[in-house]
């Protein structure tokens, strides 16, 4: 799992091409607010999931994702171990207490056991959630984010490995 930068909302650019004509700004004067992807990836089922908040991710933020999504693993995977891949990022780091409090109070709560790996300092390349930001981004990339509903709407549409992700919006 992990969060990717804020994206501004508004007419604006993004430097991609669209088979539909689009008038878009050529500056990012009066941004509309801005939107943060926070994404969770199954790699072994092609699973997506992508939240988008207005404030900060925190580690309340990803435990709650996980927590509203735990019950639909639960029934299809019977999970009994769960390992988080993650880059070393300050919401979701081993020195954040609340992000470990979480992550033990979760693990007591449903009887599973976790394994927090971290990845290097510079090498979150090779997480594979970091290349489900790249598709978004690649998705989205002519195509203007003019508020919140729109861009729910267009992440939607999107398929990773031949599926749609769940989208949610916090």
């Amino acid at each position: 799992m992990d969060a990717k930068a804020s994206v501004k909302l508004g007419s604006f650019s993004r430097g991609g091409y669209s088979r539909v004509e689009v008038e878009a700004g050529d500056h990012d004067f009066g941004s509309e607010g801005s939107l943060i992807p926070f994404s969770i990836l199954l790699p072994q089922y092609g699973d997506l999931f992508l939240s988008f908040a207005h404030s900060k991710v925190t580690s309340d933020y990803i435990w709650d994702r996980v927590e509203e999504q735990w019950s639909e693993w639960e029934a299809k995977h019977h999970p009994s171990t769960l390992v988080i891949n993650q880059d070393n990022g300050p919401e979701s780091s081993s020195r954040c207490t609340q992000f470990i409090k979480r992550a033990v109070d979760f693990a007591n709560q449903h009887g599973i056991n976790i394994q927090l790996a971290y990845y290097p300092p510079y090498h979150s390349k090779y997480n594979p959630v970091e290349r489900t930001h790249g598709a978004l981004e690649q998705y989205w990339n002519g195509m203007l984010l003019t508020d919140a509903e729109t861009t729910i709407k267009i992440v939607e549409n999107m398929t990773w490995k031949g599926k749609h992700p769940v989208v949610t919006f916090w």
